[in-house]
């Protein structure tokens, strides 16, 4: 062979290598290379060679191949690398299942958080078409103040349906509250009115009827659930419901059975209403208004057509369409993604959308989670430094056979590989088991087949594999360089003085030093927001809102209700509406409300000024004001009473102010109180009643349900104590809390079992030194303070950084509240001692058992 031409090829060769057993390939391999010598100088090389590759082929029989595992040495070696792991594990049960269990539960945190994250930011990207979907909304501007609203009026969406060729549909959407009857069965949702666009926008799936055209006005749609709640799975399609909104029941005809939307949908119910029925008897004006913003629509672009475009466009015609020359200039119409409605903070959440998510939650998880996962792993690397210092003779006897530092390292990442994947089956197991309580605490209904879904999978998958490689790198690093002679010598060391040790150890007291103290901020503020004082008294208060009816069957059910021996005092009112009025040049933003005179006394609202409502004195009822003090001050009067304010509201035009409540917080205390006008009026209609029990007599719900019976049967009655609905606007908090004081407790357990870890790592290698200082007399409280001092300074380290982040956490935190808690004193002491009580605690009792030791055990070869 002179030449590479009258070789074999050099591929076929070494598969033939590869794949025979050492004896067959001698004698296959000798025969086939003498017949390609034959043929390449018979024949030609080409010829040759392309035999060779056919009779290499040939070759392979099942009796001479090597067995599956003897093809790869890398096969072997990393069985040879998870046999020792395994084994290692079995030989440190008890330190190897703490290690595995804590690195569980943090990889365990990490995918909640992942799995609800991921879920919240996948709304609606399922629906086919997303990306030219949008919800119409609107900025106006009234100059240093812009209002946002997430809506339209029907006299937009109907001349943009009908005008805007660059827009494929449009649905109408609009929310509504009633009973949904079926013979007997009786249930109290909420519905959509919908035009049949809906249907393919969110891409509704049918399983029994047809909907058609869906635009007369008693035509109904219902999903799966609700067919089976009224008992007709299987038979609903024709069927007669009836929908009560206000009092008169309507009947509707079933044309179709949907397939439950899923949850991870913006807009979505179980009963849809034809939007022909709300056109039939909604106002006129509520139709026909261009700024008439009551309900909201979604549209769908056309292929290739730039949202700017169409956003461009809607704007001339609403500047054309808009009479009032201020509306004109300062309303701005915008396309909003269908996919940021449901994290959106600034359109709202109304009309047909559903309720919207947290943001703030969905970082806390995050953090949390993270946080959890880094703690968890700090802790892995700890523990396998202290329980690796015990094979120093292992890992120098392989590095005197031949094995080199980066196949140390190969073996030393396998067995962190090995150990994640138990961790990771821990972790499923804890994962399934915490399930249906983290749906009940986040209000979803994750079920099993969520962890299978393949995203989810995807990203389970590589936070597993990540963290095992990130926990396992410096562990294996550390152990692939220790010298050969110390290791078998049994004098190889880890220093203590070593600085990532330190920072790992500084980093997980970081971490639980901003937990702790995010903790006992939010309860400091919880308590102080719930007990704040609103100038309200909520004591022996129920309330009951959400009325939809006339207002004289709401005066009705009022005067019934005085007449009970249990009842002090009934008032009623409006809800807390929102509008602009101009006093000369100035456009004042105010809240206003409708009440009767009874409210003041009822909630003992103050009167700082002037008098309360009069029934005595008719103009009270439709020219008369009470504002509040924030308003006083806002108009810059420091006598308002007789004076008359342009507010021009409905009927109620240029009011006299009566008199001056007290600033009262008819919001939450996350809020500063706004300017009020308060007036009886009847702008609109009742909604809520507010009813003052007797004291000294026990609350009968039966006699209050009879009452209601005869007024609003059959419409259940839905009531609550105004104390309850007050601490009830603070749910957010008080979830935020609960899942602080989770991660919370999390974190100090894992942290604490971390400092176990290197506290037991540093000891057991100052053995001998405790062993010397006892026999030449050092007394147990001088080893107490010689060898805690050292790991103090850490923790001390990692308190002192983790209260500077807290402090700059938390103060930016609290500032978006108006009444607060400060970060102080007493906040800062509680956590350096929570701190310092786990740290110290957990290192003196790793000392005690070092100090304990006998001696002679340690001293024995000396």
């Amino acid at each position: 062979m002179k030449s590479n031409n009258t070789t074999p090829p050099r591929w076929a060769d070494r598969f033939l290598k590869w794949a025979l057993k050492f004896d067959s390939y001698e004698e296959v391999s000798g025969d086939l290379h003498e017949a390609f010598l034959w043929r390449a100088s018979s024949k030609g090389p080409g010829y040759a060679k392309w035999m060779y590759t056919a009779e290499v082929i040939k070759s392979i029989r099942f009796y001479n191949i090597k067995p599956i595992a003897a093809m790869n040495h890398y096969l072997i070696m990393y069985k040879s690398y998870l046999k020792t792991g395994w084994r290692f594990l079995m030989k440190n049960k008890f330190y190897g299942t703490l290690n595995i269990m804590g690195l569980a539960l943090g990889i365990s945190f990490c995918w909640l958080a992942y799995l609800y994250a991921n879920d919240e930011m996948s709304y609606d990207k399922h629906l086919d078409g997303y990306e030219r979907l949008y919800r119409i909304v609107m900025d106006m501007n009234h100059g240093d103040v812009v209002d946002q609203f997430g809506g339209s009026s029907n006299a937009m969406s109907v001349y943009f349906r009908d005008n805007v060729p660059e827009i494929s549909e449009v649905a109408r959407i609009k929310t509504g509250f009633g009973l949904v009857q079926k013979e007997e069965e009786v249930l109290k949702e909420s519905f959509l009115y919908a035009d049949r666009a809906l249907f393919d926008l969110i891409d509704m799936e049918f399983t029994d009827g047809n909907p058609g055209t869906f635009d007369l006005p008693n035509d109904i749609v219902i999903s799966e659930s609700m067919a089976s709640k009224l008992s007709l799975s299987g038979e609903a399609v024709g069927s007669i419901l009836s929908l009560n909104e206000s009092g008169d029941a309507e009947d509707f005809i079933v044309r179709a059975v949907f397939k439950d939307i899923p949850e991870n949908t913006s807009v979505r119910s179980h009963v849809m209403v034809s939007y022909t029925n709300y056109e039939s008897h909604a106002p006129e004006r509520r139709l026909t208004t261009w700024m008439d913003i009551n309900m909201n629509t979604l549209i769908q672009l056309q292929e290739n057509v730039e949202k700017s475009q169409v956003v461009e466009k809607m704007n001339l015609i609403q500047a054309e369409m808009e009479e009032d020359p201020e509306l004109k200039s300062n309303v701005k119409l915008g396309l909003q993604p269908i996919t940021e409605i449901h994290l959106d903070t600034v359109y709202g959440h109304y009309n047909g959308i559903a309720r919207g998510g947290n943001n703030t939650l969905i970082k806390l998880f995050a953090v949390i989670g993270i946080f959890c996962l880094v703690i968890s792993m700090i802790n892995y690397s700890n523990f396998n430094i202290s329980l690796y210092i015990n094979r120093s003779r292992e890992v120098a006897l392989r590095k005197v056979v031949g094995a080199g530092r980066r196949s140390i390292f190969s073996q030393l990442i396998t067995e962190s590989v090995l150990s994640s994947l138990f961790a990771g089956v821990f972790g499923v197991l804890l994962l399934v088991f915490i399930l249906p309580y983290f749906s009940s605490f986040v209000s979803k209904s994750y079920e099993l087949s969520f962890l299978l879904n393949a995203k989810f999978l995807v990203g389970a998958v590589i936070i597993l594999l990540g963290t095992a490689f990130v926990s396992g790198v410096y562990p294996a690093f550390v152990l692939s360089r220790f010298s050969i002679v110390k290791s078998l010598k049994g004098e190889q060391k880890i220093r203590s003085g070593k600085w990532i040790t330190q920072t790992l150890l500084a980093t997980q007291f970081v971490i639980a030093t901003v937990l702790i103290a995010g903790m006992l901020t939010l309860r400091s503020q919880i308590s102080f927001l719930t007990s704040f004082d609103t100038k309200l008294d909520y004591n022996q208060v129920l309330y009951i809102d959400d009325f939809n009816s006339d207002d004289d069957r709401v005066k009705a059910f009022m005067n019934d209700l005085e007449q009970l021996p249990e009842v002090s005092s009934v008032a009623s009112t409006s809800g807390y509406n929102g509008t602009r009025f101009k006093m000369e040049e100035d456009e004042i933003r105010v809240r206003h409300l409708r009440v009767d005179h009874d409210l003041m006394q009822l909630l003992d609202i103050d009167i700082v000024d002037g008098r309360n409502f009069d029934p005595a004195i008719s103009s009270d009822a439709t020219q008369a004001i009470l504002i509040n003090q924030a308003l006083a001050e806002r108009l810059g009067m420091s006598d308002p009473i007789g004076e008359i304010i342009p507010f021009d509201y409905g009927d109620l035009k240029n009011p006299k102010i009566i008199g001056v409540v007290e600033d009262y917080h008819f919001q939450s205390a996350k809020s500063i109180v706004e300017p009020l006008v308060i007036y009886q009026s009847p702008q609109y209609q009742l909604q809520n009643v507010y009813i003052k029990l007797s004291g000294g007599t026990q609350f009968n719900a039966a006699k209050f349900e009879a009452v209601w019976k005869k007024h609003f049967s059959p419409f259940p009655l839905n009531y609550t104590f105004l104390e309850d609905e007050y601490i009830r606007a603070y749910a957010a908090e008080q979830r935020m809390m609960q899942l602080v004081s989770i991660g919370c407790f999390v974190s100090i357990f894992l942290a604490a079992m971390g400092l176990l870890g290197i506290v037991g790592l540093q000891l057991n290698q100052k053995l001998k030194e405790i062993s010397i200082r006892k026999v030449l007399g050092a007394r147990p409280n001088q080893l107490y303070q010689l060898f805690t001092q050292r790991f103090l300074i850490v923790i001390a380290t990692g308190l002192a950084l983790g209260l500077f982040v807290s402090h700059q956490l938390i103060n930016e935190w609290l500032s978006s509240y108006p009444y607060r808690v400060d970060f102080g004193a007493e906040i800062i002491l509680m956590t350096i001692g929570i701190a310092l009580f786990i740290g110290l605690s957990t290192v003196l009792s790793q000392v005690f058992k070092a100090v304990r030791a006998n001696p002679v055990r340690y001293l024995k070869d000396e």
